[in-house]
């Protein structure tokens, strides 16, 4: 199957799956790192099989952030002092790895899947809870069309990809609020929605 070395990408080229590090100690610590990553979600669209990933970033916020759970509640330090709230922004980086369902090895992408790919639009928005608003959107920077190889393939494979750039306002927003970003087709239909949460 492809699809396992399509998660490779993600992990070796990119970094997006960056497990926390936990401390063992009586409370539970994480320790994170630069990127916060979505959860990789492969959704059929026509004849096309794409898997979504992607990450957030804010200059060097997150890897200055801890979080200790005890006693049933978190809390977030940032250098050694109580932090509440996300900074005045972040940026998001989609990334989005078609292919053609019926073929495990793809030479090149049909002229279909590549206008699907061109013309795809995101929604983004908070979620506590059980309640969704709208996050603030301040720039979208477009897209990246680019091939890359797949790590550990003795084939030589590689795999088209997407990378889509946004830019969210942030400020006063909770850090237990997680990021959702609805993938969106040109007809506005919502087909895949990924999330992600510290």
């Amino acid at each position: 199957m492809r699809t396992p070395r399509i998660c490779l990408l993600f992990l070796a080229v990119f970094g997006l799956i960056e497990s926390p590090n936990l401390e063992a100690n009586s409370a539970k610590t994480v320790t994170y790192s630069k990127k916060v990553p979505f959860g990789l979600q492969e959704v059929k669209i026509g004849t096309a099989c794409v898997v979504f990933g992607g990450s957030i970033t804010s200059g060097v916020f997150f890897e200055n952030l801890r979080s200790i759970q005890s006693n049933g509640r978190t809390e977030y330090r940032l250098k050694g002092q109580p932090v509440t709230s996300f900074p005045d922004s972040l940026a998001i980086e989609i990334v989005a790895i078609p292919r053609r369902c019926d073929r495990q090895v793809e030479d090149e992408l049909d002229s279909q899947i590549q206008a699907l790919m061109d013309h795809l639009t995101f929604g983004v928005q908070w979620k506590k809870g059980v309640t969704m608003t709208s996050a603030d959107q301040l720039t979208y920077g477009g897209f990246e069309h680019t091939r890359e190889p797949l790590p550990l393939s003795p084939y030589g494979d590689t795999a088209d990809m997407w990378k889509f750039t946004m830019t969210i306002r942030s400020t006063g927003v909770s850090l237990d609020q997680h990021v959702i970003v609805s993938v969106r087709a040109e007809n506005g239909k919502d087909f895949a929605r990924l999330s992600s949460s510290l």
